[in-house]
């Protein structure tokens, strides 16, 4: 980006469409304060600025992350890449990082990832082939949709957006999550898009139609959709409308480090560039192009800021890495399962109760299995007798019967009481496991928290290092400047 050394060097910079640029045309308003708004960024404050070490990182962070991230960007094509990278070939590439850094207050890295559903996808020639850095034509259509002021410099507006883009192309039916919660809830459209979205699956239309179908609710209700809603309809009848080429859909590309992804193409941010172009804002503050709004930032920007070319290399690398501990830790905490142990041991149905299966004496029966027949009146039959003699025998036998029964039954209590008495001795042995449990983790926890500090503190070093050099650089450079610099009388 050219640097900015006066006001008349400003002024006399050439305006899109071979026009001199008005000084007060909104465009030029609108980077003034944009700049203002995102204060300059020194070279040595940019790792400070972009971050490389989550902030939800825990002392659970250990070693063994440490080596998986190592891995996995040894791994990378970004890494062949790095070698690669120079002034001669990947200017626009900076300069998209430079606007990413002042406007955005991160890098490309953390925009085009998984992190947003998102990866980078090459349009043309070998376009199945993951890249490890973005064309200069997409660096520089992204740094131009960037700084538009329709998304007020906020990342979450351009990512739903870029998803929007690449969801109408490819008719993908996977049922996405609003990228921004408080966008969503300030706009009664996207609110009944994504009221409907949550009771469903994959979508059975497309997201588009489903979009178009709130908005017509909410205006047949007198109310009025958002213009961010107003933006994502219009970029989902560019993508519909446009004849040219599109990209090849490769199954490859819709997975991403172990996340669901969209995989973004120059062809997708083209087509958002068309419907910011041909939008009717309704505010003449916002009414101008994409390219218009680029033009603008460069000619205000101050060249000082962000990143140089010779600290982009290990930039690239380190904020790449901090993309990826990020992905770890989200993935690692949606992966953890519910660690409670449950206290109680089920137990089945208690067989100590005598009056289950008929083992007790019932005392209806035992009256009504002994009461004497009737004898009769005035005189006593000897058949009678002998018939109540028998009775009694069998009464006794039936006594005798029961007598067994509660025997059994105090077999059965004592049997009971011996099983309880064993799962107060296991519960008791858990209960000394647990315990154990309890004092093998703690000592786990402090030796990962050890390990994790020793960790941190080698990528504190590493930071710390790379600053020192950046302010090496800056101070030499600073040196031969005064030393080249002509006496005055």
């Amino acid at each position: 980006m050219s640097g900015r050394h006066s006001n008349s060097r400003r002024q006399s910079r050439p305006a899109i469409h071979g026009h001199q640029q008005d000084n007060d045309a909104p465009s030029r308003r609108w980077a003034r304060s944009l700049l203002e708004a995102r204060p300059e960024i020194l070279p040595s404050e940019v790792l400070g600025k972009v971050g490389i070490i989550p902030d939800t990182i825990t002392d659970n962070w250990a070693q063994e992350d440490e080596d998986f991230i190592q891995a996995a960007w040894d791994e990378s094509p970004e890494k062949r890449e790095v070698p690669r990278i120079n002034g001669s070939r990947h200017g626009t590439l900076l300069k998209l990082w430079r606007c990413h850094v002042r406007v955005l207050q991160t890098s490309p890295h953390r925009v085009i990832s998984p992190l947003f559903n998102l990866r980078y996808q090459a349009h043309g020639n070998n376009d199945t082939t993951p890249r490890g850095t973005f064309s200069a034509l997409f660096c520089d259509n992204l740094a131009s949709l960037i700084v538009h002021p329709c998304w007020q410099a906020t990342v979450e507006r351009i990512v739903w957006a870029l998803q929007y883009a690449v969801i109408c192309r490819l008719d993908d039916r996977r049922n996405w999550p609003a990228v921004s919660m408080e966008v969503k809830d300030s706009c009664p459209a996207l609110r009944s898009l994504y009221e409907e979205l949550s009771i469903m699956g994959p979508l059975p239309r497309s997201l588009h139609s489903m979009h178009i179908s709130a908005r017509e609710r909410v205006l047949a209700d007198g109310g009025v959709p958002s213009k961010h809603s107003d933006i994502l309809h219009q970029i989902g009848e560019k993508v519909l409308a446009r004849v040219r080429r599109r990209p090849r859909v490769v199954p490859d590309m819709l997975r991403h480090m172990d996340v669901d992804v969209l995989p973004l193409t120059g062809w997708d941010v083209d087509a958002v560039i068309a419907a910011i172009d041909s939008m009717d804002f309704g505010n003449p503050d916002w009414q101008f192009p994409a390219s218009e709004a680029y033009g603008s930032f460069k000619a205000e920007y101050d060249s000082n800021g962000g990143p140089t070319m010779s600290q982009l290399p290990e930039i690239f690398e380190l904020t790449f890495k901090g993309m990826l501990r990020e992905i770890r830790l989200k993935t690692r905490i949606q992966a953890e399962p519910d660690v409670e142990m449950e206290d109680d041991i089920p137990l089945g149905s208690d067989a100590s109760d005598p009056s289950d299966g008929g083992s007790s004496l019932d005392a209806e029966s035992t009256v009504r299995d002994l009461r004497s027949p009737s004898l009769g009146t005035g005189h006593v039959d000897q058949n009678v007798t002998s018939s109540i003699a028998n009775e009694l025998e069998n009464d006794q036998v039936s006594v005798q019967g029961r007598v067994g029964s509660l025997q059994d039954v105090n077999g059965l209590l004592d049997r009971a009481l011996s099983a309880e008495a064993e799962i107060l001795r296991l519960r008791a042995m858990l209960a000394e496991a647990r315990e154990d449990q309890r004092n093998s983790a703690a000592m786990i926890e402090v030796l990962t928290m050890e390990k994790s500090q020793q960790a941190e503190e080698i990528t504190a070093l590493k930071v710390s290092r790379v600053q020192d050099k950046w302010k090496l650089e800056a101070s030499e450079a600073r040196i031969r400047e005064l030393e080249n610099r002509p006496e005055t009388g």
